[in-house]
């Protein structure tokens, strides 16, 4: 968890210690030294979306490690204006990132080491919010789109109500259970939200 907002920045890895990194929000230096301290090879830095808190350790983290950046063109426009990754209003200092180095789109697939992740394009909280699917773990990466017994705000710059209800329909009609990893507070699955939420 780092930064003001408790962003839950996640390391992925399996036994070959190729690794990549979702949503980096700030606190480089503790990011950096985690990843040494279990000698993972990161080679992706991966983004659900590009608000300023998941965003605000990534060029720290390409500079050190030389890892590819991954994110929707959809967000290109947060990615580049500090009002719109509301960075100037909310974060320590302006923060922009360069282009992404791999687009992440529907259908697209991420693979290091014996992993593999398969992208859903799940817009709403912004135009560009993905998700990130593990089927053989039965885990989703969610990002800002879905919180256990909430959805993702939609009242921010580039944030709609619509689209995000149609991105979590698209969640609920995947096929039996997954673990939901969230952005922000503690893992659901989607059962549980099926079950219980009123978004569902």
């Amino acid at each position: 968890v780092v930064g003001v907002m408790g962003t839950n920045c996640y390391a992925v890895t399996d036994d070959t210690k190729e690794a990549i990194i979702i949503d980096p929000g700030n606190e480089p230096d503790r990011l950096i030294q985690a990843i040494g301290s279990k000698e993972l090879t990161l080679k992706y830095i991966v983004l659900t979306h590009c608000h300023f808190d998941h965003i605000m350790a990534v060029n720290e983290l390409k500079d050190h490690f030389g890892a590819s950046l991954c994110y929707s063109p959809d967000d290109l426009v947060l990615a580049s204006d500090p009002a719109a990754n509301l960075s100037s209003r909310y974060g320590n200092a302006p923060y922009v990132l360069p282009e992404p180095d791999i687009a992440l789109t529907e259908g697209k697939t991420l693979s290091f080491g014996n992993t593999v992740l398969h992208i859903i394009s799940t817009p709403g909280h912004t135009d560009g919010s993905i998700c990130l699917i593990n089927e053989e773990e039965r885990t989703i990466f969610c990002g800002d789109t879905v919180f256990r017994g909430c959805i993702g705000r939609y009242d921010f710059p580039y944030g709609d109500y619509s689209k995000l209800m149609k991105s979590v329909e698209k969640l609920s009609a995947l096929d039996g259970n997954y673990k939901l990893l969230p952005g922000h507070d503690v893992s659901t699955t989607l059962d549980e939200e099926r079950q219980n939420s009123i978004y569902f």
